[in-house]
């Protein structure tokens, strides 16, 4: 139970919907899974449209930028897992951020985690992470997906939002276990 707690109060863990919190005198932690709070899916797709304007030596000039950014390296675990695929007979390994707190299922059911790509847009899959360690940085996790990964082919494009709500809500139709979450996943949208 201690170390829930701790998890919650470093906000590596994030808290139960509803829960009020400890009281003030106590500060969340920024850490690298800082996306995980307030994600917003037109954000990561202006991100991807601009970054996928550019040419590829560019692309990867700017996300090296980023990630030596500490106001913005957050924005790249999400980002990465969008622009890039495993190469041919390659693996497209999950960020070393600790263990998710995945809103349904495992490991099996989410290969983009902690995004899954539906209709083209990326949804946030998980409220949290549990890390007993220390995680992977933004740079070390760019690094590894321009030596190891492919950029997508996959082009994005920002999405109007009473339209991101429509596809919010087919996303939670098409999971119904997803349904518990639906509030959560449709502040996505906002």
């Amino acid at each position: 139970m201690a170390f829930i707690f701790l998890a919650l109060m470093a906000g590596v863990l994030s808290p139960a919907p509803g829960w009020a919190g400890p009281a003030k005198t106590a500060r969340r932690v920024p850490s690298e899974d800082d996306f995980v709070h307030n994600y917003r899916v037109s954000h990561y797709l202006e991100l991807a449209v601009e970054l996928q304007t550019l040419p590829s030596r560019d692309r990867a000039a700017r996300l090296r930028a980023m990630a030596g950014d500490s106001s913005r390296s957050s924005d790249l675990i999400p980002l990465c897992r969008m622009l890039f695929e495993a190469k041919v007979g390659g693996v497209f390994r999950r960020p070393l951020i600790g263990g998710p707190a995945f809103l349904t299922g495992g490991y099996q059911d989410w290969p983009r985690e902690p995004i899954a790509l539906f209709e083209g847009v990326p949804i946030l899959i998980v409220r949290g992470y549990s890390l007993a360690g220390k995680a992977e940085s933004a740079a070390q996790y760019v690094a590894y997906c321009l030596a190891n990964c492919q950029w997508t082919e996959r082009k994005y494009a920002v999405v109007p939002t009473a339209r991101l709500r429509e596809m919010i809500d087919r996303f939670i139709s098409s999971i119904p276990a997803l349904g518990a979450h639906a509030e959560w996943l449709r502040s996505q949208a906002v």
